[in-house]
């Protein structure tokens, strides 16, 4: 900012100092069906922003299956579409409590348990049940203890 200040007046006016912008980028990448969908997503709103001459922290969030996310992958392929990149993955796992129930372990037990009891559980408290389900995988695939 460049200024002039004087008795009972302040004029402050932005003078840009820097050719490059920082832009701070969200994508919920849950609709994704693979990484190359990933890689597609994010080019497409760096494209959007400031393109080539940003700097650029990307975070991808939403709901994705294991592995799809490669942030060194998605780095090396895209180190071309902006001066830099800073990716971030803070996506969570794909759940499945139909398919993990049919797993033999403690994981699949659980959701088992759990989707048993939401079968008996009135239609307006099963949403509850569904969500005390999803928050128990999510803690065990995070290796969360109670």
């Amino acid at each position: 900012y460049i200024g002039e200040a004087n008795k009972g007046y302040v004029e402050l006016n932005w003078i840009p100092s820097s050719s490059r912008v920082f832009r701070y980028v969200i994508i919920d990448v849950t609709s994704a069906e693979n990484g190359f969908e990933v890689q597609e997503m994010i080019a497409d709103a760096i494209k959007n922003a400031e393109g080539a001459d940003g700097i650029y922290k990307v975070l991808l969030r939403g709901r994705t299956r294991r592995g799809m996310v490669d942030i060194a992958n998605l780095s090396d392929a895209l180190s071309h579409v902006a001066f830099y990149l800073d990716i971030v993955d803070e996506t969570k796992p794909e759940i499945l409590p139909e398919e993990m129930a049919k797993e033999n372990t403690l994981r699949g037990d659980f959701a088992k348990a759990m989707l048993e009891k939401i079968q008996e559980m009135p239609d307006e408290e099963k949403e509850i049940g569904y969500l005390a389900l999803e928050l128990g995988l999510s803690s065990m695939e995070r290796g969360h203890r109670a």
